[in-house]
């Protein structure tokens, strides 16, 4: 009557659908898919358990992998340089802060967690700017993803052959580094290739803004270069998304210019101003690839 309260057996919860959503995420590289994987894993995380390891590993290459997105949106996107790079630098801050001290944890060096930290490690470098391995045990993709950091900081760089080449012969390649070698094609000058590689991403994630970007670039080369002095320059107006824009389409805009500013409103989340802008595009040219795709 007296005795020890009984012990109550609390089962472990199961994060096996945080865990397949985040991988999901991570296939896609979409970043509202990411950042519906991170806010997931942070709950997760909150609740503390025996897996808190792996979820933090798992949430800091989400974090870094969606900082590598926004690095390479800002490397094909001049209208979204700004924004897109603040927000890499923010997701690489947080994925830093969930890296700090991991390493030294019980069940850091299992193989899930491990490969998280190395990967996500290996992106924060990228983000940074640095071509360097050293202290890494990388793998194929990842060290290459590391040789052409280049590539997103320098407008005029180009990916090394020899790295252009490895990266197409790679047998599953991420989103992400399908992504990097299609902009490596793009400032090798080959538009061709580059679309055929962002077509394979938009099939398998409609939704990739980066993706959407290329495909725009490439099927417009090789006209697709800085506006000549005839040409009055539209600057994308970011609007967060449910106000409304201030600034009405042009009279007479084209079709090429309508696609280009509605696809822009896509990425950005003001879904409103996007289809409207597009409906005006495909009024003036029914059936246009790009508009249809940014509609979504």
């Amino acid at each position: 009557l007296f005795g020890a309260p009984p012990v109550v057996a609390v089962a472990a919860e199961d994060h096996g659908p945080v865990l397949q959503e985040a991988a999901a995420a991570l296939a896609s590289a979409d970043p509202q898919a990411l950042a519906h994987a991170d806010a997931a894993l942070h709950v997760a995380i909150d609740r503390g358990g025996d897996d808190t390891v792996r979820l933090r590993a798992v949430a800091a290459e989400v974090l870094a992998t969606r900082a590598g997105v926004h690095e390479l949106w800002a490397a094909v996107e001049p209208a979204m340089r700004g924004d897109a790079r603040f927000w890499a630098q923010e997701d690489a801050g947080r994925a830093a802060a969930l890296l700090e001290g991991l390493d030294a944890e019980p069940g850091a060096h299992e193989p899930a967690s491990h490969g998280a930290i190395t990967r996500a490690m290996a992106l924060l470098r990228i983000v940074h700017g640095r071509a360097d391995v050293s202290g890494l045990q990388l793998d194929e993709e990842s060290a290459l993803l590391i040789a052409a950091a280049p590539l997103l900081r320098d407008p005029s760089a180009k990916l090394p052959e020899p790295v252009r080449g490895a990266l197409a012969a790679l047998a599953s390649p991420s989103v992400l580094a399908r992504l990097v070698l299609a902009l490596g094609h793009a400032r090798a000058g080959d538009a061709a290739a580059s679309r055929a590689v962002v077509e394979r991403v938009l099939a398998a994630a409609p939704g990739q803004p980066v993706a959407r970007v290329l495909a725009r670039a490439s099927s417009t080369a090789p006209t697709a270069e800085l506006p000549t002095g005839d040409d009055p320059v539209v600057v994308a107006e970011v609007t967060p998304p449910g106000q409304p824009s201030t600034t009405p389409a042009p009279a007479g805009e084209s079709a090429e210019r309508l696609v280009d500013r509605g696809c822009k409103k896509a990425e950005a989340g003001a879904s409103e101003e996007a289809v409207a802008l597009l409906r005006k595009a495909l009024e003036k040219r029914p059936n246009d690839l790009d508009a249809l795709l940014c509609m979504g």
